[in-house]
């Protein structure tokens, strides 16, 4: 694992590159510095739960997306541990966020002094992790974002926690699409976290109905040690067709790689995750002169 200082050295010998002049090319070595960056990350995420010891699922058998059985008679989580998660402050945080949001689109999202008090709490607990340390100094390097550890905090909040329209006024919010998720028209749209859906299991809410194959035929059979898996699942009797989940990340982990896709202006970042090759996706939103993160998941590249 890429220790917390290599990571912050890595950001800050770019930022010296960058005034000295030595950071050349276009977009193509841009994308590969990103790139690059994204996979330390990866290794860097100290507070990710590990496969097997941490979290052990069952991922039971696979299915095309466009079939509907259930390829899956039991839950995909067979346990998560759930003192460590109770233990670090991201994840305690993040926990706290998950009944502020009413899951259906079209219902505007009434916000309490409490809850913005909870927001504020996760954001601050993220930005004192390492990686979001790293990602300050590399995202105020490029020149993609200015502004002190303050305003970054500000910065964040904004971005994740503003209401916008999905549907009718103030219904939806980047941060509740891509982690808690949301129901549109019947369908079940955003629910990318892997906490969310231990969770709703847990509830007996979402239904696990097996892992999606890779459309190359002899790729390679996703396993129960996996920290990536495209799945189908139904959340109060409603389908989520396909959703690629990183299993186990920190939040810390999962909110710096949509941000730093966002901040890079690209919708799409190739990158290696777990040994697999990946697409970072952030779909945009414009609203009321102000571009935000619309939806942010992650794509096998096979």
């Amino acid at each position: 694992m890429v220790a917390h200082s290599n990571l912050l050295h890595h950001a800050q010998g770019l930022a010296q590159g960058l005034m000295h002049g030595q950071a050349h090319g276009g977009n193509n070595n841009k994308n590969k510095s990103l790139s690059d960056f994204i996979s330390d990350l990866w290794h860097a995420d100290v507070n990710r739960f590990a496969a097997m010891r941490d979290f052990v699922i069952d991922i039971q058998d696979g299915k095309s997306m466009h079939q509907r059985h259930d390829a899956a008679a039991k839950p995909l989580f067979e346990s998560v541990d759930k003192n460590k998660f109770m233990r670090v402050p991201t994840f305690a945080n993040f926990y706290a966020l998950l009944d502020n949001y009413v899951d259906e689109t079209g219902i505007a999202e009434q916000v309490t002094a409490e809850e913005k008090l909870e927001e504020m709490k996760f954001i601050q607990a993220v930005v004192a992790t390492d990686i979001a340390k790293a990602v300050f100094s590399y995202v105020n390097a490029k020149g993609w974002w200015r502004g002190s550890t303050a305003e970054w905090v500000l910065y964040l909040r904004k971005l994740w926690f503003t209401l916008y329209r999905r549907e009718s006024m103030n219904d939806s919010s980047a941060f509740e699409h891509v982690f808690v998720g949301e129901i549109r028209n019947g369908q079940v749209i955003g629910f990318h976290n892997w906490v969310t859906i231990f969770l709703a299991e847990r509830k007996k809410v979402l239904d696990y109905r097996g892992y999606i194959f890779p459309r190359r035929r002899h790729a390679c059979q996703p396993s129960n040690d996996t920290h990536l898996l495209k799945l189908q699942f139904t959340y109060k009797g409603k389908l989520k067709p396909i959703s690629t989940v990183l299993l186990g990340v920190s939040p810390e982990f999962e909110l710096m790689l949509y941000t730093l896709v966002f901040l890079s202006g690209q919708d799409s970042v190739a990158c290696v995750l777990d040994d697999t090759d990946v697409s970072v996706i952030v779909h945009r939103n414009k609203q009321r002169g102000t571009e935000s993160i619309g939806s942010a998941y992650i794509d096998i590249l096979e």
